[in-house]
């Protein structure tokens, strides 16, 4: 499945060249070996320096790395070809990027509430911990975009389901938003 914690490139596979080092790094990220790819690519990028193919590729391992500022550099990149067939597997893929990063943001954030909680409770200064929603929404918001603009050129399961996770965090359902200033859920208020 092509969720946002699995496939990233837009699941239409990777760039594949007669270049032995993108051919390896796309069969190294395939197995799993995200270093081993990131090395092939570098080697490969000494000989085509301009392939925006080739910065699909290593924006992909760079996410998968969670290099997530690099990758989404190089996926940026990558929708500078010329070719429009290819611009909506980026934009999944920067879509997944995002929502990669925004989740990454989420669960820092979420572990530093959970130290701010311990060390009030061994008498330390209070500190207001991070709001983990507010600190990675405008990855998540980055996210939409993409996947949205992916969505316009072709029909994708897979990112229409990215789509709507992403959405979710965007824009959460009334019944999980904070009541605090309006607690009116139940049917007799």
């Amino acid at each position: 499945a092509c969720l946002i914690t699995g496939c990233l490139a837009g699941c239409d596979g990777f760039f594949e060249a007669p270049h032995g080092g993108v051919n390896s790094g796309n069969e190294a990220l395939s197995a799993d070996n995200v270093e081993g790819a990131l090395a092939a690519y570098e080697a490969a990028a000494a000989e085509l320096p301009e392939s925006p193919e080739l910065d699909f590729d290593r924006g992909i391992a760079l996410s998968a790395a969670n290099r997530h500022d690099e990758a989404t550099q190089r996926l940026l990149r990558a929708l500078q070809t010329k070719d429009s067939s290819f611009a909506p597997s980026v934009h999944a893929a920067l879509g997944a990027a995002y929502s990669r990063w925004a989740l990454d943001l989420e669960r820092a954030a979420s572990s530093a509430s959970a130290a701010a909680a311990r060390d009030q409770a061994v008498d330390a200064p209070a500190v207001e911990p991070p709001d983990p929603a507010a600190t990675a929404l405008p990855k998540w918001e980055r996210a939409v975009d993409h996947l949205e603009k992916s969505l316009r050129s072709r029909t994708d399961p897979d990112v229409l389901r990215n789509l709507e996770i992403a959405l979710l965090r965007v824009d959460p359902p009334c019944a999980s938003r904070n009541d605090e200033h309006e607690p009116n859920d139940r049917p007799e208020q």
